[in-house]
């Protein structure tokens, strides 16, 4: 995320629209408004910067944490890079916690993957499509786990209850 691909301008939203992303060939342009709990956490990062410059900045961070960032060290997060930020910063925490307070280490991905079966099961195919940037609504047909696992809680807790649908047909005629 560079500063100047981000649209200030706006009263309610700000307008971040990446200048790459993976679907760009398939999508084109993509738009994602940003509102005033995102706009509060992104603006300090914002401030003193030239619009080249990265928002997050790997290099930043260490240099705040009082480390000298290395050569391979770069002024951008890749997804490598974002994800050892992660499992650096989860290590370092459960080295202080008892074992069984410890994180699990996680991914970027792993959000991800939760947001867009979380989406999918309460908002439908459509928002989560437009939400994840999907070309193409069969990108989702990973996500549909969840909706069997609502299902069988379904199935769990109106077991030996009476069918609601039942007898609707004979209403109908």
């Amino acid at each position: 995320m560079r500063v100047g691909e981000i649209d200030t301008s706006g009263s309610e939203f700000w307008l971040y629209q990446p200048g790459r992303h993976k679907t760009l060939e398939k999508t084109g342009e993509r738009v994602i408004p940003l509102d005033a709990e995102e706009q509060a956490l992104i603006a300090p990062y914002l401030v003193g910067k030239k619009p080249e410059n990265a928002v997050f900045s790997p290099r930043t961070a260490m240099q705040e944490l009082g480390r000298k960032p290395s050569k391979l060290v770069g002024e951008f997060y890749n997804k490598n890079s974002y994800k050892q930020a992660i499992e650096y910063a989860v290590t370092k925490v459960n080295k202080t916690l008892p074992p069984e307070q410890q994180i699990p280490l996680w991914t970027p991905y792993q959000l991800r993957h939760l947001a867009g079966s979380k989406m999918r099961l309460e908002q439908g195919v459509d928002a989560t499509q437009t939400f994840l940037g999907h070309a193409s609504p069969d990108t989702q047909k990973h996500y549909t786990h969840l909706q069997v696992e609502a299902m069988k809680k379904l199935k769990r807790e109106t077991r030996g209850q009476r069918n609601p649908l039942a007898g609707i047909e004979e209403k109908m005629s």
